[in-house]
């Protein structure tokens, strides 16, 4: 017998957040705004005590529209967020002792990067790289990075998840990357290595490579 799919006038009727969560989880794949709105306003209803967190996200794409579904899992795991979006790539500024990320004393701050933003040689594709080349950037992007974290961490209080966004622009040599010396793919597969050996020796901070 197939089991039917859960509705929203299921989901509004739910009396505990438990209840809430279970009823809304056949939901999520196709969940509209307007329904994560409506959502989110009877989560608010419940009463229960909520666990207070103050989010900072410094971004050089877009983040503002991840919100409402920030707000919506917020609401179904019982937490009380309040973000802070900097402005559009301000990363090094937001860093900085006084700036309006400190000040709004996030428990976990979240930066969102491209991998281009790591190194200006990553602009255009870098099948011209000599490997020595290649591992220079390589160092020069570990390093960067520890800079940059390192300095969120002197002013800001919480946890630092840092993540860099796949690039859109395939390996510069197509299918034929993978046969080649200096590979674009395996590069950087090796660079988010080291960036992961690095980050290991990183207590306050957790880093997370995609791409």
């Amino acid at each position: 017998m197939t089991k039917s799919r859960p509705t929203l006038d299921a989901v509004l009727i739910t009396k505990t957040r438990a209840e809430l969560r279970a009823a809304i989880a056949g939901l999520r794949e196709t969940i509209t705004l307007p329904q994560a709105q409506r959502v989110i306003s009877h989560a608010g209803s419940l009463g229960d005590d909520l666990q207070p967190l103050r989010l900072g996200i410094v971004h050089t794409y877009t983040s503002d529209l991840l919100q409402l579904w920030l707000d919506l899992e917020a609401a179904l795991q019982g937490i009380d967020l309040r973000t802070y979006h900097a402005p559009y790539g301000q990363v090094v500024r937001e860093a900085q002792a006084g700036s309006t990320l400190v000040t709004h004393e996030p428990d976990l701050t979240v930066l969102l990067l491209r991998r281009e933003d790591l190194h200006p040689g990553l602009s255009k594709p870098i099948t011209g790289v000599s490997g020595a080349q290649q591992q220079l950037m390589t160092d020069q992007i570990v390093e960067q990075l520890r800079a940059t974290v390192e300095t969120f961490r002197k002013h800001t209080r919480g946890q630092i998840v840092l993540t860099v966004l796949p690039s859109i622009v395939g390996p510069g040599l197509g299918i034929y990357d993978a046969h080649s010396e200096v590979s674009e793919s395996v590069w950087w597969e090796r660079t988010k290595a080291e960036i992961a050996r690095w980050s290991k020796v990183i207590t306050e901070a957790k880093v997370s490579v995609q791409g």
